[in-house]
């Protein structure tokens, strides 16, 4: 039997007109991948805006209308049409509870429902960025709690699906079959993000050993269980390191390598005895990326994982790789396809093995063995025919979902 699900990041810019590219990846999804099990969409759920305020202090502000359709389309895309109900429920409760930082307070993960769907919701750096609400200024972390409460009270009514939002300890798992494993990590926390919006009581270094003392925990059992697993995929918002073309700014080359701090590869070289084949899947950089990443330790030893930089869900996209990435220490005038660095005490290798700048989502297949990878691609010029779903709101009159915004209109135009 084979279980199939869907991953992608980066997606909530100028949602939700049926011309914004959020909007077409989604339709893409809710037309076409009707049989998917689970859905993982790896952060940067949210973007917001900056102002100024009478001060003439800028702060980041979120849309609340903005927020909360993208969040309806994002439920009804991925579930289906007949949880619109719950879906706009749980956008009106969390508009108005994030706005003063209340919300329910349950902690517990759960289990799907037999017969429905999931959908897992981590975090990226733009959704854990002190933000407020437009016209608000009562709670900082309105996208984060805005987020959870969603996720929260769409859970407590009466559907089949289910909405997993990390807990404290910033980790989610899910077990396909007995061969494989996907772990759902936050990787802001090892990438230099603000972390107010977790809980101001604990720092970085507290929330990074949370989850590893989570993760570890988690394979103690497996090992007491004498289980390894064939296949463990790992979920982030960040690359373990990914391209992004240089350019000059300000007198300094900006670009090159994107990467993250020691510890988060530390925690990936600690799986390497409880599998045998290793993936990471994440967002982050708006292109796509596929590659091969190795991480080498202090003694030599190695470990080899398949990655794959999904960020084309909808948000304006980076340019694709150019493959002229220059390292100081190294002149070639060919195209650059393979890169490393060091991370101390780790050297980072990567080979790009196929990139693109075109929205889309990814397609894994895990069947009793092995795991399978297609990419779904929707072209920048976003031409075709009209969907059935489009056609529905060109026919009828405007709805929240189909009203264009000023920032929508330029983005139409932009594409």
């Amino acid at each position: 039997m084979t279980t199939k699900f869907i991953t992608f990041g980066c997606w909530n810019e100028n949602c939700c007109d049926p011309s914004t590219p959020v909007y077409k990846v989604l339709n893409k999804i809710h037309e076409e991948e009707q049989d998917t099990n689970f859905f993982i969409v790896s952060g940067d759920n949210y973007y917001p805006n900056k102002i100024k305020d009478s001060s003439g202090n800028k702060k980041k502000v979120a849309s609340i209308k903005q927020l909360s359709d993208s969040f309806q389309l994002l439920t009804t895309s991925l579930f289906g049409e007949s949880f619109k109900d719950a879906a706009d429920l749980a956008a009106d409760v969390a508009a108005k509870a994030a706005i003063v930082g209340e919300g329910r307070q349950e902690e517990r993960v759960g289990e799907g429902v037999e017969g429905g769907k999931e959908l897992f919701l981590l975090l990226g750096n733009h959704d854990v960025e002190p933000t407020y609400a437009e016209g608000y200024l009562n709670n900082q972390c309105y996208v984060t709690t805005f987020e959870k409460i969603f996720a929260q009270t769409f859970n407590i009514q009466p559907t089949p699906n289910k909405i997993f939002f990390p807990i404290s300890e910033l980790v989610m798992f899910k077990q396909i079959g007995d061969n494989t494993l996907i772990i759902m990590i936050d990787t802001n926390v090892y990438c230099g993000e603000d972390t107010i919006c977790y809980n101001s009581r604990l720092n970085v270094n507290a929330l990074k050993d949370m989850q590893i003392r989570k993760i570890k925990n988690k394979f103690e059992e497996y090992k007491l269980k004498d289980i390894i697993f064939k296949n463990i995929i790992v979920c982030g918002h960040n690359p373990l390191i990914g391209f992004k073309n240089q350019q000059m700014k300000d007198g300094k080359v900006k670009g090159g390598l994107d990467v993250c701090g020691p510890k988060l590869y530390e925690l990936l070289f600690s799986l390497k005895e409880y599998g045998r084949q290793f993936y990471y899947l994440c967002a982050d950089i708006h292109n796509y990326q596929k590659g091969v990443v190795t991480i080498v330790d202090e003694s030599g030893e190695e470990m080899t994982i398949n990655q794959y930089i999904v960020g084309i869900g909808g948000t304006e996209l980076d340019d694709d790789y150019n493959e002229k990435y220059k390292d100081p220490k190294v002149e070639t005038p060919e195209p650059v396809l393979t890169a490393s660095t060091l991370v101390d005490p780790f050297v980072l290798k990567y080979e790009v093995q196929q990139h693109f700048s075109n929205f889309g989502y990814l397609v894994v297949n895990v069947d009793e063995y092995d795991v399978n990878f297609e990419v779904k691609q929707i072209t920048s010029s976003l031409g075709g025919k009209k969907t059935r779903r489009d056609k529905k709101t060109k026919r009828g009159k405007k709805t929240r979902r189909g009203k264009k915004t000023k920032r929508g209109r330029k983005a139409a135009k932009r594409n």
